[in-house]
């Protein structure tokens, strides 16, 4: 059976297929050439196209102070105008604001300074004396936090961020621990009241033990308490710009819980102020409530 199959010649199979490769080479070259062309004449009429836009944008805005009638129409009436009036209001009044605000926190400055002072120096002797504080503290079911004696104190100070060079005293702050050798306190409160228990407990950051008790079903059932005879107090003493005066924030100082104090921006500076506010802290009469009504938070 004769084979169809024409025969090859090895030889010339050999230098056709250099041929096509050497082809196909060329070709890529070619290809790549254009390509680099193609890059390159983006590239200048980028160039190009950039240059025509700086030296004429196609969007430009106009010259409000030169262009007289198209600045007129804005200050006219119509929408615009309106909406440019209102706009000029609101920055006339909080520049006002601002100036109202640079000349209180000058006048903060001098308070805040004068309170640091005088409640750093206090507590330096405090901390040296720990005197007992005669105040009960009611906790709850006739069961008080009781013959509490100073432990330590510390004050501290933030100064007012501002881009001038002054440093301006903004707030000050007072924390001091009353802590007694009275066994400490046991209560039990039954569910739901116990959550409700355990969170006023924290808020008022009192030293305590807790134990939980549960159901069959793993519900919270009850909780045994076990306070501590210790009380932390904080006071904070900042400006309320908006009113023009300053607060003081105090927690667990007369009772547990909190009280605030608004009184005149430059009220702090009277030494009298100042000396009911120690014999306040100190559990000792004072009258510093009818200087500065307090009101509860």
């Amino acid at each position: 059976m004769t084979n169809s199959r024409p025969k090859t010649n090895p030889d010339t199979s050999g230098k056709t297929q250099d041929s096509s490769t050497e082809g196909e080479e060329h070709f890529l070259e070619e290809v790549a050439d254009l390509d680099a062309l193609e890059r390159d004449t983006l590239a200048n009429d980028m160039r190009v196209h950039l240059a025509a836009r700086a030296q004429k944008p196609d969007l430009q805005f106009p010259d409000l102070e030169e262009d007289v009638e198209f600045s007129s129409s804005l200050h006219s009436g119509g929408l615009l105008g309106q909406l440019r009036e209102q706009a000029q209001d609101v920055l006339n009044q909080q520049q006002a604001r601002a100036r109202q605000n640079a000349r209180l926190a000058v006048q903060v400055d001098q308070s805040m300074r004068y309170v640091f002072a005088w409640l750093h120096d206090m507590t330096q002797q405090l901390n040296i004396i720990k005197p007992e504080i005669p105040r009960d503290y009611l906790l709850a079911d006739e069961k008080y936090l009781q013959a509490l004696a100073w432990q330590e104190g510390g004050v501290d100070y933030r100064i007012l961020n501002s881009a001038s060079d002054l440093s301006l005293m903004h707030s000050v702050s007072l924390n001091y621990r009353l802590a007694g050798e009275k066994p400490d306190i046991a209560l039990m409160r039954n569910a739901p009241a116990a959550e409700e228990f355990r969170q006023r407990f924290f808020d008022l950051n009192l030293n305590m033990l807790i134990d939980e008790i549960y159901d069959a079903r793993h519900a919270l059932k009850a909780i045994h308490f076990r306070i501590a005879q210790e009380v932390r107090v904080k006071v904070y003493w900042e400006p309320d710009y908006q009113e023009e005066q300053i607060v003081a924030r105090v927690c667990n100082l007369e009772r547990l819980g909190n009280a605030i104090y608004r009184m005149p921006i430059d009220a702090p500076r009277n030494p009298a102020l100042m000396e009911e506010f120690g014999r306040m802290i100190l559990g000792a009469p004072h009258q510093f409530p009818h200087v500065a009504l307090p009101r509860d938070s």
